[in-house]
């Protein structure tokens, strides 16, 4: 008979368990090979790791032919209990082309600044999102001019239709 342990974790206490080693071997790398050769890897690395899985997951999901089927599967992931206990969104836009939406608090933001590692924050958790518009569709695109591991006071996100 097997026997399993629970061990109960804040949610913020989830979120620094599951970067804090890749924040360790991300600053490891910057030694060796130097910070730009390790974020380029890092970023791609990323990029590319949420590609494939939203490609995966979109094939039990109806196709995203327009972009009010990519608004749908946006707001249903920002509703996930994961998304609305640890990030606070507004919608500040939505037009049949354009969702705007600004997240003025992220768990992962602070947890990552908490480790003196927003920059690998951002190349982890924000470059991704760019990933995620286009494997739901390539016309779908993602622009952001702030983010809150950059410091600024919210993440400006303007996912549209090209």
């Amino acid at each position: 008979m097997t026997s399993e342990a629970t061990i109960k974790l804040t949610y913020k206490e989830y979120v620094k368990t599951k970067y804090e080693k890749l924040v360790i071997l991300a600053r490891e790398m910057e030694k060796t090979l130097g910070t730009e050769k390790t974020h380029e890897i890092i970023k791609e690395a990323f990029y590319n790791n949420m590609y494939e899985i939203v490609l995966e997951e979109m094939k039990e999901q109806e196709p995203v032919e327009c972009f009010m089927d990519f608004v749908r599967i946006e707001k249903e992931d920002n509703e996930s209990p994961g998304v609305m206990n640890t990030v606070d969104i507004s919608y500040v836009k939505e037009t049949e082309t354009e969702l705007g939406l600004h997240v003025t608090r992220c768990l992962e933001a602070e947890v990552f600044n908490e480790m003196n590692a927003a920059d690998i924050g951002y190349l982890i958790v924000c470059n991704p999102d760019h990933a995620y518009a286009e494997a739901c569709n390539p016309r779908v695109k993602l622009k952001h001019t702030k983010t809150l591991k950059q410091g600024d006071q919210c993440c400006n996100h303007t996912w549209y239709w090209k």
